[in-house]
């Protein structure tokens, strides 16, 4: 049985998070795009300490759109619905920090199911309840 400390045990398993991605699934692809820009303007502007693997390792994951079938979604929604997040709080500096941690930790591997597991993870920490249908 896996813990929540465990990378796995989001997979498949995300409840109401999963019908919140269900909603932005059909956003086109050049406005997510847009907010994923908007993500890596908020990783690098200075605000933030942010390494130079974090920095790559995000660079990596934003330019391809994989899709993880174990949590049914695509590296670009969930970049998409990071930004939302960050825009729901006033301050997103621990949001921000803990992807930071998490692109540092991709540099162990970057396969699909990392990538979207590890930024899944933030986001149902991160989601508020009132975003959730």
């Amino acid at each position: 049985m896996c813990s929540p400390l465990d990378v796995h045990y989001y997979d498949g398993n995300g409840g109401d998070v999963d019908r919140y991605i269900d909603k932005i699934t059909n956003i086109p692809s050049p406005l997510k795009q847009d907010h994923i820009n908007s993500l890596r303007s908020r990783l690098t502007n200075g605000k933030i300490k942010i390494s130079p693997i974090a920095i790559l390792n995000f660079n990596t994951i934003a330019a391809t759109n994989t899709f993880d079938p174990s949590n049914k979604i695509h590296v670009y929604d969930l970049l998409y619905i990071l930004e939302e997040l960050c825009k729901e709080y006033e301050d997103p500096t621990d949001l921000l920090n803990i992807m930071v941690e998490q692109l540092e930790d991709l540099s162990s591997g970057l396969c699909t199911q990392g990538r979207t597991t590890r930024l899944y993870q933030i986001m149902v920490s991160f989601v508020k309840e009132e975003m959730l249908p």
